[in-house]
């Protein structure tokens, strides 16, 4: 199937803002270029579209990056995300994530904020090995029930006053680690498809362009902006979260599974069986 012009111009439009963003600050594509997709593009599709682009995105730049980072430091965390994300899936199959999406939203709005106006970083954490790991597996639950793997370990990096090359290097490599299992369990419940190496085909020309620009200007910002400017989007996102929860719990099914989308769904029958076309909620990406 070739994609129609108006469907290839979201499409790029949401690559690039996405890949510009998250190669900028490590985190944060699937909100970004989601909200966009969202314009042409049905859930279903959406999902897998953001991930495997979150990871091509992450792995290029890791790769781009790789001599500034120091890879082994996120070893702790990976343990950790590896144990949370299963009990995501299996949380996301027995609850109404309404309340918690909205919750978790207003913690990242209420922190971002009040690291905004105080940015002397007065919330210290200490860095060791068992707390990282417990900042993974939260990760990798959040992660599991919002799409958004590394809101939870960019909180961490900023507690611990890490540098931006530092926090690069923890997480971008924890979120492309959570993404790929999380396609793996998407592949295996047989969600990927045709369209969506289509689309994800189609979409290489602005992920690279965004790759490059956002590079660029990280490797141009200070620290203390380069750290004002992560809260700011961390503050933004959260707001996302915050605005758009599903509606109902048959919409938190349909659109609330960043790891393993619905794939089959009942329209409404009237008493005397007459079957109505149902109408797809709208979905989240965080």
């Amino acid at each position: 199937m070739i994609l129609d012009a108006n469907t290839l111009v979201v499409l790029s439009a949401a690559a690039f803002s996405g890949a510009f963003v998250t190669s900028f600050a490590g985190f944060a594509f699937s909100p970004v270029a989601g909200v966009i997709l969202m314009l042409v593009l049905p859930a279903k599709t959406i999902i897998p579209v953001l991930m495997i682009c979150s990871v091509i995105v992450q792995a290029g730049t890791l790769v781009c990056a790789r001599k500034s980072l120091a890879l082994g430091s996120v070893g702790p965390m990976l343990i950790g995300g590896a144990l949370g994300v299963p009990i995501a899936v299996q949380i996301y199959h027995r609850t109404d994530l309404s309340l918690f999406q909205v919750s978790f939203g207003l913690f990242l709005v209420a922190y971002a904020a009040i690291m905004l106006v105080r940015p002397s970083r007065q919330f210290r954490v200490q860095t060791r090995p068992a707390t990282e790991v417990a900042v993974g597996f939260l990760g990798g639950l959040v992660g599991g029930l919002t799409a958004m793997p590394g809101a939870v370990p960019v909180l961490y990096c900023d507690c611990t006053g890490a540098g931006k090359e530092v926090q690069r290097a923890k997480v971008q490599p924890f979120i492309l680690v959570m993404q790929v299992l999380a396609l793996a369990l998407i592949a295996v419940h047989g969600d990927l498809d045709a369209r969506t190496a289509e689309l994800v085909g189609a979409s290489l020309p602005a992920l690279a362009l965004g790759v490059v620009a956002g590079l660029k200007l990280f490797g141009s910002v200070s620290e203390a902006s380069f750290r004002r400017l992560v809260l700011l989007l961390l503050l933004a996102t959260g707001l996302a979260l915050a605005a758009l929860p599903p509606r109902g719990a048959a919409a938190s099914t349909a659109s609330h599974s960043p790891v393993i989308p619905s794939t089959q769904s009942c329209p409404p029958q009237t008493a005397g069986g007459e079957v109505h076309p149902a109408t797809p909620a709208g979905p989240d990406f965080h």
